[in-house]
């Protein structure tokens, strides 16, 4: 197995674990919270749950170009605007690639920090009498 057939492994896995991580979490947030305290923890409880929904389906989406990506550098061409058009479509997909990934991980930031903040919320509204 070359270098890069075991690094596109990782990468892969890493990001089919990221991906179950945020629906992992997001689950755990819908299943625990409890709606009694304010509107503004509503609110804050909601917004981490969008968040991370969406850096789960930007995920989901980065996953589904990987086998493209892949399949697009394993043709062969032989002519020089074959060559130059697998460049660029190599290209196009690893530019998708990165706006999905960048889009996953700062929602996942994101919704992790709001589902904190209203945790917290939750927790000193309790607290105060």
């Amino acid at each position: 197995m070359s270098a890069d057939n075991t690094a596109l492994e990782i990468q892969t896995k890493f990001a089919f674990y990221l991906v179950a991580l945020v629906f992992t979490i997001l689950a755990l947030g819908v299943e625990t919270t409890k709606f009694d305290v304010s509107i503004l923890h509503f609110v804050i409880e909601l917004c981490s749950w969008s968040a991370l929904l969406i850096s789960g389906l930007s995920g989901l989406r980065r996953i589904e170009i990987i086998p493209r990506l892949i399949s697009i550098g394993g043709t062969e061409t032989n002519t020089k605007e074959g060559k130059k058009l697998k460049k660029e479509a190599i290209d196009s997909k690893q530019s998708t690639m990165l706006i999905f990934y960048k889009v996953h991980v700062w929602a996942f930031v994101i919704g992790i920090i709001l589902l904190i903040i209203s945790r917290a919320y939750q927790g000193l509204s309790a607290a105060t009498p």
